[in-house]
């Protein structure tokens, strides 16, 4: 039987909780990917959620919800979604 996984977690969006979501989604891939591929996984969730964070909500408070999905092929898929509060 494949394996399949599927797991959601909701940031604020703020610089401070970089270092957080940078090793929520390290714990969740370490297994799946060579140290190679993690660091250019990496690097790119790191550029996508300072952009998400100084270009998407600018001064407005916000959440940032990655989800960490692998489908029955095992193929992964991470995915971010900047969510905007209200004040």
């Amino acid at each position: 039987m494949k394996e399949t996984l599927h797991e959601t977690q909701i940031f604020d969006a703020i610089l401070i909780n970089l270092y957080q979501i940078l090793t929520w989604i390290t714990e969740r891939i370490s297994k799946y990917f060579n140290q190679k591929e993690i660091e250019k996984i990496q690097l790119a969730t790191e550029e996508a959620v300072v952009n998400i964070i100084k270009h998407g909500y600018k001064r407005k408070k916000g959440k940032i919800e990655i989800e960490f999905f692998s489908k029955e092929d095992l193929e992964r898929i991470l995915e971010m979604l900047g969510k905007e509060e209200t004040l």
